[in-house]
């Protein structure tokens, strides 16, 4: 590449990322101590061993998919990230899992992040995502919304129950109102883990769940809603996705992506991020890294103007 010149990156997966998105680039070295540096090459030189330097190929063998590299945080753009953390095995039984879920948030880092299935173990999430985050206080039913005290500041909070439920238990759906602090627009995020169970009853979960939305979401606001839907078996084609889709919200995954969107194993989509509609999404993804070394659901991600 041509000598002399570097791109900054906020990570060495970043690094990696941005070598395959540019032509001739087949190797990569990032140099923290310098810049940032993301130093592009188009062959592999002499192999020197340096722990301060990390360096590697454009794309790493298999079929792992590399970490979305984070695109300037600057504008009026929101990182977004909803992620199911199966708590009672990744972060109870199997820790070591958590710091591959941990990598995975860090990696994409966003301003908020929805999660379900924390098991009450929210503070460690914070430990283990790293400083600068909080999260709102009505979190319940083993979901919580973590946010960036740098990029929102909290507004209000609190937590509605929706009738059906299975045999884990309550089902609700919390909310969080943000204000956004360079924009000053507001931002309102709702996030729920709906029951496994059948058609019926999602579609009430659904219908519940938009009423709350109406009925808690403040004048103006972008609405976010995330969570795990359980939406099983007819994934997007489900009359509960349908239902929301019809009444004023968009799949962010789905604005700018075609093809499988599997959040679930191979099953299918059944974790959104959902947006008002005509929220402009510059960016979504499904990060479907440490596959069965994490969580069982991947996490998914999306950025939005606002």
């Amino acid at each position: 590449m041509k000598g002399g010149q570097f791109a900054s990156t906020p990570s060495a997966s970043a690094c990696q990322t941005h070598c395959q998105q540019t032509p001739g680039c087949n190797f990569w070295t990032w140099d923290p101590g310098f810049h940032n540096a993301c130093w592009k090459k188009t062959a592999k030189g002499p192999i020197k061993h340096n722990a301060k330097l990390t360096s590697g190929p454009r794309t790493c063998g298999g079929n792992t998919p590399n970490p979305p590299a984070p695109p300037p945080s600057g504008g009026s753009s929101l990182r977004l990230m909803s992620y199911n953390m199966y708590g009672w095995n990744a972060l109870r039984q199997n820790p070591w899992k958590a710091q591959n879920m941990y990598k995975i948030i860090k990696d994409f880092s966003p301003d908020i992040l929805s999660v379900q299935e924390e098991e009450g173990m929210a503070n460690a999430i914070l430990n283990g995502i790293g400083g600068g985050y909080g999260y709102s206080p009505s979190k319940k039913d083993g979901h919580a919304i973590f946010f960036k005290h740098s990029k929102v500041k909290l507004d209000g909070h609190g937590n509605q129950n929706i009738s059906p439920k299975d045999q884990w238990g309550q089902r609700s759906v919390d909310f969080a109102h943000f204000t956004d602090l360079k924009s000053g627009k507001k931002i309102d995020v709702f996030n729920t883990h709906w029951c496994v169970c059948g058609a019926p009853d999602l579609l009430r979960s659904a219908e519940e769940t938009l009423a709350i939305i109406n009925a808690k979401r403040r004048h103006g606001s972008t609405v976010i809603l995330t969570g795990d839907l359980n939406v099983f078996p007819g994934f997007e084609n489900t009359d509960a996705v349908k239902y929301l889709k019809s009444n004023g919200l968009e799949d962010t995954f789905r604005k700018v992506n075609g093809g499988n969107g599997s959040t679930f194993g191979a099953a299918g989509k059944i974790d959104y991020i959902f947006a008002s509609s005509g929220t402009v999404v510059t960016s979504a993804q499904i990060d479907k890294r440490f596959n069965g070394q994490a969580s069982d659901h991947y996490a998914i991600n999306a950025v939005i103007k606002i």
